[in-house]
């Protein structure tokens, strides 16, 4: 992964923790690389590996299921494609703007740039 792609507050996989959430993003002038820093660990960005977007997700972050394939979150909606080359699509106030989400940190991204508010887990 790239460090542009992350923000604080992502969840990501490490070799250490799996689900984590970050809590900083570190350039480290020593080796010229970035690390992410969770409650536990500190990771370099090298070796993080995205979340893939499950159903489990969108309703740990407060998605309501509406049927078989739609997801609603106020004005954000999200439809599971099963049999199309995309899996996730991301309507926002009507208008499909991203048909192909793979990753739990991508939406967090979406959300936020489109909402101004953090998409957070509630377990």
């Amino acid at each position: 992964m790239e460090a542009t792609e992350l923000r604080i507050l992502n969840y990501v996989n490490t070799p250490y923790e799996k689900e984590v959430e970050i809590k900083s993003i570190v350039e480290d002038d020593n080796w010229g690389g970035y690390y992410i820093v969770t409650n536990n660990n500190k990771t370099s960005i090298t070796v993080v590996k995205p979340i893939p977007l499950t159903e489990q997700w969108l309703l740990d972050f407060g998605f309501i299921k509406i049927d078989k394939d739609f997801y609603n979150l106020g004005e954000f909606k999200i439809l599971h494609h099963i049999n199309e080359n995309f899996k996730w699509t991301l309507i926002y106030k009507g208008i499909t703007l991203i048909n192909n989400i793979k990753h739990v940190h991508r939406l967090q991204n979406l959300y936020f740039a489109l909402n101004d508010n953090e998409l957070i887990r509630k377990l």
